[in-house]
């Protein structure tokens, strides 16, 4: 006779806490943070480079333009590749969530840069890219 039992509160393993040593965590918090702040001083150059291009094409839209914005996708396609390697490496609550957001980031940037290689660009599909480079640098910084 096998004698099952049914208790919701019932767990067949014993569950023990493992304290953690303050120390570490305090380090993994200030590691963080200057992480974080690293992160958010590129991210803000790369803002100022968009905002300065985006004045730039206003005035006088050269062939020259296209390249800065390649290179500045680039930039940011290299800074959520360093993210998301740095990201898998910390251990925290907001961990799965932080990730999603960077690769979001990512496979858009990628779809913008095959966008501006192999078509045709016109003064207001730019715009059109500026208004995505910016949500996209906003959200990272969040």
């Amino acid at each position: 006779m096998k004698i099952s039992k049914t208790d919701r509160g019932y767990s067949p393993f014993n569950l023990k806490r493992i304290s953690t040593n303050h120390t570490s965590s305090n380090f993994i918090e200030t590691f963080e943070g200057k992480l974080n702040k690293l992160v958010s001083q590129d991210i803000d150059t790369l803002i100022s480079e968009v905002y300065n291009l985006d004045n730039e094409v206003e005035n006088n839209f050269k062939e020259e333009h296209i390249e800065r914005y390649k290179d500045i996708i680039k930039k940011l396609i290299l800074k959520t590749q360093e993210l998301v390697k740095v990201v898998e490496k910390i251990s925290g609550k907001n961990k799965d969530k932080i990730l999603k957001v960077v690769v979001i980031s990512d496979t858009k940037l990628k779809k913008l840069l095959d966008e501006v290689i192999n078509s045709e660009i016109s003064k207001l599909r730019i715009k059109g890219i500026l208004k995505e480079l910016n949500g996209i640098l906003i959200s990272l910084k969040v």
